[in-house]
């Protein structure tokens, strides 16, 4: 949730009046890849939000790159992040560095931020059987993938060894 010409409190405001309206606040999880918009929510208590992408990106960062689990210091939820992501940009002092590279979840990650039990897992862009089982396996509450209807067509899924929810 975000928009590039709106103020996060008066969006987060509106979406939640249209929730209520349709009495949907049980079905619906708000979350934005920007903090501001996410933190905007907390003012209506009684929507469900996600972590911003901002917090768990610190914690899947720290994880990869200094084998450190910051979870339990995080603000606790259900968050979400990318099995695979490029990271491509980094920041010095005298001005910006690009490496095309790819920043891809390890075994850690999830244990990580699911060893503090208020926490969930949902995983973006699990297209593949093996993502998805990577997904089980991990402990994902959810996965988001680009076609419920291809994947669930040209996959086979064995629901009794592990039942995550799939979000398109």
């Amino acid at each position: 949730m975000k928009s590039p010409d709106a103020d996060p409190v008066q969006l987060a405001a509106a979406v939640s009046n249209v929730v209520h309206q349709h009495k949907s606040q049980k079905h619906i999880v708000v979350y934005s890849t920007n903090a501001v918009y996410s933190d905007a929510f907390k003012a209506h208590q009684d929507m469900r939000r996600m972590v911003a992408r901002e917090v768990t990106r610190e914690i899947l960062v720290t994880d990869l790159l200094n084998h450190q689990c910051i979870a339990a210091t995080a603000e606790r939820g259900v968050h979400g992040f990318e099995i695979e992501r490029d990271v491509v940009t980094e920041n010095f002092k005298l001005g910006e560095g690009k490496t095309k590279a790819k920043m891809v979840m390890n075994y850690t990650f999830p244990a990580c931020v699911l060893s503090v039990p208020e926490n969930k897992l949902i995983l973006f862009g699990v297209n593949t059987l093996a993502a998805y089982q990577q997904a089980c396996t991990d402990g994902a509450y959810a996965v988001m993938v680009d076609s419920p209807a291809f994947f669930y067509k040209n996959l086979s899924l064995d629901h009794d060894d592990c039942i995550v929810t799939l979000i398109g």
